[in-house]
């Protein structure tokens, strides 16, 4: 029982994290908000109005004005996560430490993301539809997502919902595929060169039997 008590609990099989999350603005949204330049970027101040950091600031790292915009300054840890390993609340961490995110599902917010091919869309198109999606994007794994920052308010949330259910896209309000209909184009073969070509082969060999070559 001694020996029990000298072996740190996170050697101990079993005991895992609790469910994270973490919101964090894009290295983009953080270069147009330091340079005041016009965007729909949020602020970290303005995200925790609406989705407030339930870490332990004391422990790792308290938010302040950094570069003119305020954010999550230097942990007290080496490795900020491990405060929450033996924790049965779940945590979400806004503007968490780089050694952190990969560690946790997170949501980056961008200025803008280009539309993707989606499912088996994206190696061939069926009945002349195509479908792409815009303006969220999960990765396959479950581990990232990035929203646009427009619709920031509305998909953060959505998203964060989106991640607890193991990204289960049934409770989403969200739809962000669009699909683009082709119309098949209609093509008259009788006037192809081919088409010509070989029916004067056909009708030349019909007429060499009956009159000869």
């Amino acid at each position: 029982m001694k020996l029990l008590l000298l072996i740190p609990l996170f050697l101990i099989p079993g005991v895992a994290y609790a469910d994270q999350w973490g919101v964090s603005l894009s290295n983009t949204c953080i270069t147009m908000l330091t340079n005041n330049l016009t965007t729909n970027c949020p602020t970290y101040d303005e995200i925790m109005i609406l989705f407030p950091d339930t870490t332990n600031q004391e422990k790792v790292g308290k938010f302040e004005n950094i570069d003119g915009i305020y954010q999550r300054g230097k942990s007290q840890l080496q490795n900020p996560i491990e405060f929450y390993r033996y924790s049965a609340s779940n945590i979400l961490w806004i503007d968490p430490p780089v050694n952190v995110r990969d560690k946790i599902k997170m949501i980056y917010i961008e200025p803008s993301l280009p539309e993707y091919k989606i499912g088996a869309e994206s190696k061939k198109m069926d009945d002349y539809n195509i479908s792409f999606g815009k303006d969220r994007y999960i990765n396959p794994n479950c581990s990232e997502s990035k929203i646009t920052a427009k619709n920031w308010v509305y998909l953060t949330g959505d998203t964060i919902n989106v991640l607890k259910h193991k990204c289960d896209l049934s409770v989403s309000a969200f739809s962000g595929i669009v699909t683009m209909n082709f119309a098949k184009s209609y093509q008259d073969f009788s006037t192809s060169f081919k088409y010509i070509h070989d029916k004067w082969v056909k009708e030349s060999l019909i007429a060499c039997k009956v009159r000869g070559c």
